[in-house]
């Protein structure tokens, strides 16, 4: 790549090495329509810095840029990169809390069953993450004619090391904080049944940030089979994309439960209906609460808090009716939950 002239870089402010021809680092079409739609004139001056940004990490880092991976957010880049002959990965995004929160997890976080971090930038908010190998992701492996529900049991390790002591720097919201955002906006546009669910969760949330579990710890927070890579040099499973949310360990069951259970019961060969979901869940539940030491009720309990914040946020967005297709799921999670006494 060659270069004509020093222009300011937005990683350090020193003056770094201009390419003559960054029109291939773009902001993607997709990426750009996004951010400018949700976060306006802030998204349109983001989308616009994104050639400035690629360029400064291909000369801060010493990268080759590869092909961008499809993925995760709308408001995120993720590239596959070359760092002297090393794979890696460039994430970057418009800066939210979830971003700022993900680079301080992955930046105190030392295990082996996560991504490591190789380096990042706050200002503007870049990560340069490691890339897994082969890097199947689990939802993949579900899909496959291989699967059998029993395999959820393989995971216990991954979710119980993936979770960190709380940061004394760093804001961790609970399930119980952003449930009470919810609540409390104003001219709520949710289901007045869900709202409904929102309030009582927000109660039961209460009592789990109250420690009647034991301490808090700093949670991956969004552990679901998309977000769990294969390794094949470690043969393991590792994790990706950490949300940082604080709660007892056992709140990082109720995302991997709920998820993807309608793509389950496909590789099963099941028809899809509001039984055979309740079914499965009630058997992943089952598989996993003994190798969590935990009784089924509490699982249960993790799954319908989850899920109605899952849910209120997809009708936030432009995903309403999600409540009428899960509504069913979240009931019998409660009934399922509140047999236990807390």
């Amino acid at each position: 790549m060659s270069f004509s002239q020093n222009v300011e870089s937005p990683l350090t402010g020193e003056l770094v090495p201009k390419t003559n021809d960054v029109s291939s680092l773009d902001c993607p079409r997709e990426t750009r329509a996004f951010v400018e739609a949700q976060f306006g004139s802030a998204g349109a001056h983001w989308a616009d810095a994104v050639p400035g940004i690629l360029q400064d990490c291909i000369v801060r880092w010493s990268l080759s840029l590869g092909e961008t991976m499809a993925g995760g957010l709308c408001q995120n880049i993720v590239m596959k990169v070359d760092v002297r002959g090393r794979p890696a990965v460039v994430k970057l995004g418009y800066p939210d809390e979830d971003q700022l929160r993900e680079q301080a997890w992955l930046l105190a976080s030392e295990s082996d069953q996560t991504v490591h971090l190789y380096a990042s930038s706050q200002t503007p908010l870049v990560l340069l993450l490691e890339l897994i190998t082969p890097g199947t992701s689990l939802l993949d492996e579900i899909r496959s004619n291989r699967w059998r529900t029993s395999r959820h049991a393989e995971l216990v390790s991954l979710l119980l090391n993936c979770q960190l002591p709380l940061p004394l720097d760093q804001p961790a919201p609970s399930h119980r904080d952003m449930l009470l955002e919810i609540a409390h906006q104003p001219n709520s546009a949710l289901p007045p049944d869900l709202l409904r669910l929102v309030r009582e969760s927000i109660l039961l949330a209460e009592k789990l940030d109250d420690g009647m579990l034991g301490g808090a710890c700093w949670l991956h927070g969004d552990l679901h089979p998309s977000n769990i890579l294969w390794d094949g040099q470690q043969a393991t499973w590792r994790a990706i994309d950490p949300k940082g949310y604080r709660g007892p360990p056992v709140m990082a069951l109720g995302r991997y439960l709920h998820n993807f259970l309608d793509v389950e019961l496909e590789s099963l060969g099941q028809s899809v209906s509001n039984a055979a979901r309740e079914a499965l869940l009630k058997e992943r539940v089952r598989v996993m609460a003994p190798e969590m030491g935990q009784p089924e009720a509490l699982l249960m309990l993790t799954v319908f808090i989850d899920l109605v914040l899952a849910i209120s946020w997809s009708e936030q967005s432009d995903n309403q009716g999600s409540f009428e297709r899960w509504g069913h799921l979240i009931q019998f999670a409660r009934a399922e939950a509140l047999s236990l006494s807390l």
